[in-house]
């Protein structure tokens, strides 16, 4: 998902005890919302001023909030009041824009068919490729590895959870193996 974060540079006017001002940086990081959705996300940030701060949010739609941060959003306007604990007041206001739903389809570099998983013992490897396997402990311990093998034997070790590495020429797959007894 799209990733913007602006940031937004406001005096924060606190009035201490000594009369001094107080300087606050508020940044959003905003994740628009996906078309026709309320995926939408503000998370804000505050900087200087004196805690604790007071968040009161409004937006489209008699939209009203006093988190810090918010989640669920359509797109729009979203205006920040924040106010410190002696009165200092910033305003912001968030634009949350829309994107369309892109997703990534992950290709497999080669075919790669390892069964049954789990398994008490004995897996079966079904590829069109030639391979190079190595099998690792949860530790990253190299448990077993063979070369062009259609099967491996797992009876004498111990169960718990292995990756299977496989490398042909068009790159490496790795799999998780569950042994069980």
């Amino acid at each position: 998902m799209n990733f913007m974060k602006t940031k937004y540079r406001l005096l924060l006017a606190s009035l201490l005890f000594s009369g001094a001002m107080m300087a606050a940086d508020i940044e959003a990081a905003v994740i628009p919302t996906l078309v026709g959705a309320s995926t939408g996300e503000i998370d804000l940030t505050v900087s200087g001023g004196v805690a604790p701060f007071v968040y009161t949010w409004s937006g489209p739609g008699g939209f009203s909030s006093t988190d810090e941060d918010l989640t669920g959003l359509s797109s729009g306007t979203y205006t920040v009041t924040v106010t410190d604990q002696y009165c200092g007041i910033a305003t912001m206001e968030v634009v949350i824009g829309e994107i369309n739903d892109v997703s990534i389809e992950e290709i497999p570099l080669f075919e790669l068919s390892v069964y049954p998983n789990p398994t008490n013992g004995l897996i079966f490897i079904k590829s069109t490729e030639s391979l190079d396997l190595v099998l690792y402990s949860i530790v990253g311990e190299v448990v077993l590895s063979a070369k062009n093998a259609s099967q491996l034997d797992l009876t004498g070790q111990a169960t718990g959870v292995y990756m299977l590495q496989a490398t042909s020429q068009k790159g490496v797959r790795t799999e998780k193996i569950t042994l069980t007894r």
